[in-house]
């Protein structure tokens, strides 16, 4: 079942007006695996064309993961997925494959496309 609801691209910055922690999905081509982390820091820049701001940390392989493939993906979780939220922040993709972990869906699978930085 799918929980993920679609937001019109030039409506999807008021998702982000009230300052939630997000998820950022990212994917290591080479291994052919998706990363998730939780970013507290994320705000609206611009409407038209629609733009976004996130911290990632230079020392996070979500980072490396971003900054390799020009691309990532924004999930802003409900209350119902509280606690994968803070699960997903409390471990490093390097070292665990957090999507298998957690057997949560993707981002093709819930029909978004990442973004290009």
């Amino acid at each position: 079942m799918n929980h993920f609801r679609p937001v019109e691209l030039r409506h999807a910055s008021r998702l982000l007006n009230h300052g939630p922690t997000v998820l950022i999905t990212s994917r290591d081509e080479t291994l052919d695996r998706r990363n998730v982390m939780a970013a507290a820091w994320s705000m609206p820049v611009e409407f038209e064309p629609p733009r976004i701001a996130i911290v990632v940390d230079k020392s996070t392989w979500s980072r490396e993961l971003i900054e390799r493939s020009g691309q990532f993906g924004i999930v802003i979780p409900g209350v119902s997925a509280a606690n994968w939220t803070y699960a997903v922040g409390s471990v490093s993709g390097r070292d665990e494959d957090k999507i298998q972990l957690l057997r949560h869906p993707g981002g093709e699978r819930s029909g978004t496309r990442p973004a290009r930085h």
